[in-house]
């Protein structure tokens, strides 16, 4: 079962953030507008639009806004206590994606936090189906393996005809 902790939308050039390592919570970072920057154990990751960001519970990180350039990203973290049946959470480095249904996530995201937000009825469930859907469908991508990038900008010369 994953259980959620915290669920935000982070806005602006003035973040910075640091794993809380007393937390052992996982993390889903869903960039949707401009770059920031996150340190993994020790490694400067670039995130811009587009790309999502899983980091296992226990990996320690710090993470900021670049100076002069506005971001937004949606943050879940939560616990899982369930087998580590899908392979993104059979994982123990961080993953780095740039999802191909990146507009169903972001519709996912935005979904888990209204809900976090609103907080009705029986919300806990609702995130946890979401965040186990978002999950699914990255370790859906991550099985079929990456996609060759003339494929990848074909796609998106069709998205925008």
């Amino acid at each position: 079962m994953v259980t959620p902790i915290d669920v935000r939308q982070i806005n602006g050039v003035d973040w910075y953030e640091e794993a809380d390592p007393a937390k052992r919570a996982w993390r889903l970072s869903l960039v949707t507008y401009g770059t920031c920057v996150y340190w993994l154990n020790g490694d400067k990751q670039i995130m811009k639009k587009g790309e999502l960001l899983v980091i296992p519970a226990g990996v320690p990180f710090y993470a900021k806004s670049i100076p002069t350039v506005t971001h937004t990203q949606i943050v879940v973290e939560w616990t899982e206590d369930v087998s580590r049946a899908l392979p993104v959470l059979g994982r123990e480095d961080v993953l780095k994606h740039k999802p191909g249904c990146y507009e169903l996530l972001l519709e996912r995201m935005k979904g888990i936090h209204q809900q976090w937000q609103e907080r009705p009825s029986y919300y806990a469930m609702m995130i946890e189906a979401l965040l186990t859907e978002v999950l699914i469908y990255v370790s859906r991508e991550l099985d079929r393996g990456a996609i060759p990038s003339e494929k990848h900008l074909h796609a998106e010369r069709m998205k925008s005809y």
